[in-house]
């Protein structure tokens, strides 16, 4: 859900900066309602062509974001690399993630916190194969259970990072991080003084 902020006022110099007002909310909330119609539109057609061809009785399809956009939530739109104002707020770090498994065994919408690390142990679980002793180890966690109804979640805290700049960050910026962890009801942002 979009709220509208009380007042815009993004002032940060880089190159690409732009200034916005309050009529141009409405605008850039329509630009980006317009550009996921045409990711969903492009995932039908892949979609439908997989059942075409038989291969989605045979694929785990998993469609997940790496982070959100800020659409002026925090007076600001975009994420790290677009403003050089990293942030972890939620409307950057909550992200959806759909999985189709071809047998349509599990289905359900649930809440609980996972991480990108926890999908390959889950894909692993999902195939059968038992990744526990896997060297290197891997950092995920399976959130299978979580699929099942076993458990309602597998994690108490869930943590994410991120540099001032995203991927536009200079080499020698690259360590200093933006760092939150959150449980179920509670957040934590640290943000380095630069």
């Amino acid at each position: 859900i979009l709220r509208r902020p009380e007042r815009v006022d993004v002032k940060l110099d880089h190159p690409g900066k732009v200034e916005f007002d309050e009529k141009d909310i409405p605008i850039v909330q329509a630009l980006y309602d317009g550009e996921v119609a045409d990711v969903d539109e492009r995932l039908r057609k892949n979609l439908e062509r997989m059942r075409e061809t038989g291969l989605l009785d045979h694929t785990i399809v998993i469609i997940a974001a790496d982070h959100g956009e800020e659409l002026f939530d925090h007076g600001w739109v975009g994420h790290a690399s677009t403003g050089y104002d990293g942030k972890l707020y939620d409307e950057l770090i909550r992200i959806p993630m759909i999985i189709h498994l071809p047998d349509k065994s599990l289905t359900g919408k649930f809440s609980a916190m996972v991480q990108g690390v926890d999908v390959m142990p889950t894909v692993f679980d999902l195939l059968g194969i038992d990744s526990k002793d896997m060297q290197p180890q891997m950092q995920g966690k399976s959130f299978l259970p979580i699929i099942k109804g076993e458990k309602d979640k597998i994690r108490d805290y869930v943590f994410n990072q991120t540099t001032f700049k995203g991927w536009t960050t200079p080499k020698e910026e690259m360590t200093t991080r933006i760092v939150s962890v959150r449980s179920e009801d509670k957040k934590l942002i640290w943000i380095p003084t630069k």
